[in-house]
């Protein structure tokens, strides 16, 4: 089956072509469902709207119920298509990627031209990066992995596997 067209909103073809293979991933959308990291993202309120991975979920979820003509209501009045009333549109604007580029990767700009595999590439760290632990969280996790005295190689695959989607579906 094919999902919703991608509204190019000025030389976004590069962003198009990845989002669609994303959202064409059964394990990533899968994984997804099961997992989804916009429950448990740190940030809130506008913020969140900065969160890639949020954003990315979105993205998917809501192509993949446009795909099946099953709208939720959350996506409906959101501007999920070209109109912008998200029913019955074959099209969906990604503007929640669009307007985060800079948080993907400093360089990319709307209305340039870039590399879809050099976006890919970002798009993957970006989701990383928002579920990896930070400050305290990462060191409290090291020393912990340290004190259990775990072998190398036992230790980083026990740690792909507790990491969320992103780590293990992309490493």
């Amino acid at each position: 089956a094919v999902g919703c067209g991608l509204v190019n909103l000025g030389n976004t073809c590069y962003l198009n072509s990845v989002l669609q293979a994303l959202t064409h991933s059964p394990d990533l959308v899968a994984a997804m469902r099961a997992a989804p990291h916009a429950p448990h993202c740190g940030l809130f309120g506008a913020a969140r709207n900065a969160c890639v991975l949020c954003q990315l979920e979105t993205h998917v979820l809501r192509d993949a119920l446009q795909l099946h003509g099953a709208l939720a209501p959350s996506f409906g009045a959101s501007g999920g298509g070209r109109n912008g009333s998200g029913a019955g549109d074959r099209a969906v604007a990604p503007r929640g990627l669009t307007s985060n580029l800079r948080s993907i990767h400093g360089g990319f700009r709307l209305g340039t031209q870039e590399d879809a595999h050099e976006f890919l590439r970002k798009l993957v760290d970006a989701m990383q990066r928002a579920t990896a632990p930070t400050g305290a969280i990462a060191l409290a996790n090291a020393a912990a992995a340290a004190a259990r005295g775990a072998a190398a190689g036992e230790s980083v695959a026990r740690a792909l596997r507790d990491k969320p989607y992103p780590h293990h579906a992309f490493t």
